[in-house]
């Protein structure tokens, strides 16, 4: 019998030095045992850290190993504006992922939108945003980026209670938005123009819409960010190394 070949990453790799071959520009692994801030290791740097507002950390333990923390379901919320994060992030060509684990199954059913990425930019609220939550409807989740205009928007049945990983990439040269739930990419639509310049204030979560709007039920780990759309090849391998 011939002896299976080793994946394209090896598996003597720590999950966080796959994630780091991808060269994202934010990786927030969320392991901080202690502390407010929620470092950076991608390419923009501690410019780009994160501050933890509320959240218990070192809660569980997180896909690929080490801990993550615990998000209350009201307020908590990893807070990411930064004057960095806003010069580096395309909103044209940008990929997100970051592992999720509801607290229970009612989270699927209890009618509030949970956010587990959120970037608002502009002066007027929800004109031009970037969105990734689970959906007042029940059982779905839902990628969005509303352009100052129609939005692009891609809805999935999700009703999982043990972790996975959700995200998204966006591609304006390609005209495709994708959504991907545990490595799979649904049927891409296109994406429209995003005219977005500058962050609204408290509008840049991990795991919150604000300070006190649409927070997450559960636990989050390894928050990625990229400036370019990644192949669902790579998409696939990241999900697989944190199995």
């Amino acid at each position: 019998m011939r002896r299976r070949l080793l994946p394209l990453i090896s598996k003597q790799e720590s999950y966080a030095q796959q994630i780091l071959k991808t060269n994202p520009i934010c990786y927030w692994p969320l392991n901080e045992t202690s502390g407010t801030a929620a470092n950076n290791y991608g390419n923009l740097s501690t410019g780009a850290n994160g501050t933890y507002v509320g959240v218990t950390l070192s809660n569980a333990l997180a896909p690929g190993g080490g801990m993550c923390p615990l998000w209350d379901a009201v307020n908590d919320r990893v807070a990411i504006s930064s004057a960095t994060l806003l010069a580096g992030l395309n909103t044209r060509e940008f990929t997100f992922l970051v592992w999720a684990k509801v607290t229970n199954s009612s989270v699927w059913t209890d009618g509030v939108e949970r956010s587990f990425f959120y970037i608002g930019y502009n002066s007027n609220p929800g004109t031009n945003f970037f969105s990734f939550n689970k959906r007042t409807t029940a059982n779905q989740i839902q990628m969005i980026r509303y352009a100052n205009g129609p939005a692009s928007t891609k809805n999935r049945a999700c009703s999982l209670t043990d972790w996975f990983l959700y995200g998204g990439t966006i591609s304006e040269s390609a005209n495709q938005f994708i959504s991907y739930l545990n490595g799979v990419g649904d049927t891409p639509i296109g994406t429209g123009t995003f005219t977005g310049t500058s962050f609204i204030s408290n509008q840049q979560n991990i795991g919150s819409v604000t300070n006190a709007i649409g927070g997450f039920s559960g636990w989050l780990a390894h928050a990625m960010l990229w400036d370019r759309a990644l192949t669902s090849t790579e998409i696939t391998a990241i999900y697989n190394g944190g199995l």
